[in-house]
């Protein structure tokens, strides 16, 4: 029988892992271990193991002794009895230490140091200095305006510069009413519909003044005769219609013309 506490783990350990292993019914001697359920043998395996365990590492490991410690007892010291000191005068008459001190009164060198008289150096003279101004340079011609080409002078129309449009029966003039040219209806196609009713559209950019003998401007009647006056205008967006099969049609000028616009 184990006498050491590491050895009684290790044998309480190594039964119960036995019966958690065995679950029971082992007779040993007079030493008879039933049977066990399930649960019953987990819990002693888990048991014997750690108790083998904790058996094994003692066994590894064996832990210190402790060291005895010292009983510090205090010891006594007889104290020695009191010597008496006798004090024995030792006086020394000391010689008197009066020495007489030297005389310090060292004459000072006179610090009157003779300024020297200042000597006029002359000035240096002016330099005459070389001249900055830088030479200019020379003439660089100017470029010759050089002419533009001339501007090409558009072609009369003729009275034929007309953009109809049938549906809405109206025809539009294509170029600039200025002073160059009159606005009107040469035989042919332009005056056939300007007398079948169409509207004619132009913008002027001068005064102007319209020959017709049957004339409506902007929606109103202004001549229903050919009594030869001339209708003054003035610069603007117009729509003329002059409908007459006989004498339908109009010329429109600019005021300052320098030609009859009958």
């Amino acid at each position: 029988m184990p006498s050491t506490n590491e050895g009684i783990l290790l044998v309480v350990g190594a039964i119960f892992l036995l019966i958690g292993l065995l679950g029971g019914g082992v007779e040993i001697a007079a030493a008879k271990i039933p049977s066990v359920g399930k649960y019953p043998r987990i819990f002693s395996v888990g048991v014997g193991v750690i108790l083998m365990g904790i058996a094994i590492i003692r066994l590894i490991f064996p832990p210190l002794s402790p060291q005895p410690t010292a009983d510090l007892t205090k010891v006594e010291t007889p104290t020695p009895p009191p010597t008496s000191i006798t004090v024995v005068s030792t006086e020394t008459p000391v010689p008197p230490t009066n020495t007489p001190a030297p005389p310090t009164d060292i004459p000072i060198p006179p610090t009157n140091t003779p300024v020297p008289e200042s000597t006029n150096t002359p000035e240096p003279r002016n330099t005459p200095q070389p001249p900055t101004s830088t030479p200019k340079p020379a003439n660089t011609p100017k470029p010759t305006n050089t002419p533009l080409p001339p501007t090409p002078t558009p072609t009369p129309c003729y009275g034929n510069c007309w953009k109809y449009d049938n549906s809405a029966r109206t025809m539009t003039w294509t170029r600039p009413a200025d002073e160059t040219e009159d606005i009107w209806q040469p035989s042919g196609e332009a005056l056939q519909k300007i007398r079948d009713g169409y509207t004619a559209i132009f913008d002027t950019s001068v005064p102007g003044e319209i020959f017709a003998c049957v004339l409506m401007v902007n929606g109103e009647t202004v001549k229903n005769s050919c009594d030869g006056v001339l209708y003054q205008v003035p610069l603007g967006s117009y729509r003329v219609t002059s409908a007459n099969r006989d004498v339908g049609g109009f010329r429109w000028c600019p005021e300052k013309r320098q030609w009859d616009c009958k």
